[in-house]
């Protein structure tokens, strides 16, 4: 990249749970929940040095289980 001179960023973890939530056929109330996990979780830094596709797949999985649509691990 740097030859190149493109500028990458970091992948957002809420990037990811569209595409989740579509393939699991979870709804949009789980999706915004999911989206909330994720910027508290940032909000205190619990998401440092983590990959963003877990933080996505754990904040889709906790939200569903609060939004009673259960999906397996």
């Amino acid at each position: 990249t740097r030859e190149l001179g493109i500028t990458i960023l970091p992948s957002n973890p809420s990037d990811y749970i569209a595409r989740f939530a579509s393939t699991l056929k979870l709804g949009p109330e789980t999706q915004s929940r999911a989206v909330e996990i994720i910027e508290s979780a940032q909000g205190i830094e619990l998401t440092s040095g983590r990959g963003p596709t877990g933080i996505a797949a754990a904040a889709l999985y906790v939200a569903a289980l609060m939004n009673g649509e259960k999906r397996t691990q």
